[in-house]
């Protein structure tokens, strides 16, 4: 059973998967699923930073696991990539665009380890195991990171922006990680959070 709010990614899993034998796709966010004791595991890949709730989101994953069930988190870690929270603001700077992201607010909620230790904890898990990883990027030339980025990351700040303005966004953010650039291409780290955890 896959889960997500957004039918753009729905229409993408079930291309994926179309050859794919029981499965089930259904439109529901994390804050708003009713399943109960249905899985033994739950499963998810960089998608739950997206999720504001993730206090709501664990408690019901916890209901809907069976006893003994488990959990497989991975979501980008608190401050993931310095270097894109520097280059996407010296953009808005740069071409003044800061009058499109007057009380703008991310969508992202990244806690740390100890936070989301914690709120596994609280929601009835053990056997947690909450840790980072770091892994190392590289990318042959600018073009290829700003579609890595466009894929996801960039689309908040995009998204404020009229049709017009979103290329010069994505070009001045580009030219911050030519500071990244090494006689290997576009390097940069980017830091992930990890999460296992059993229900008793």
């Amino acid at each position: 059973m896959g889960i997500d709010p957004s039918e753009e990614m729905l229409e993408k899993a079930r291309t994926v998967s179309a050859e794919t034998r029981n499965m089930s796709l259904i439109r529901a966010s994390a804050e708003e699923m009713n399943f109960s004791a249905a899985f033994d595991l739950a499963f998810s890949n960089s998608a739950l930073h997206w999720v504001k709730d993730q206090r709501q989101a664990i408690g019901l994953t916890y209901g809907a696991l069976r006893k003994n069930g488990r959990i497989a988190f991975q979501l980008p870690a608190k401050d993931f990539c310095i270097e894109f929270f520097e280059y996407a603001k010296k953009a808005i700077s740069l071409l003044g665009y800061e009058r499109f992201y007057t009380g703008w607010q991310a969508p992202w909620h990244f806690p740390t380890t100890e936070e989301y230790g914690d709120m596994l904890a609280q929601a009835g898990f053990g056997s947690i195991n909450a840790f980072y990883r770091d892994y190392y990027l590289q990318f042959s030339d600018i073009p290829d990171v700003v579609n890595w980025w466009s894929s996801a990351g960039l689309r908040p700040y995009l998204a404020a922006l009229p049709e017009g303005a979103q290329e010069h966004f994505k070009e001045a953010f580009a030219e911050g990680f030519e500071n990244n650039r090494t006689d290997k291409g576009i390097e940069f780290t980017f830091r992930r959070l990890f999460a296992f955890a059993e229900k008793a």
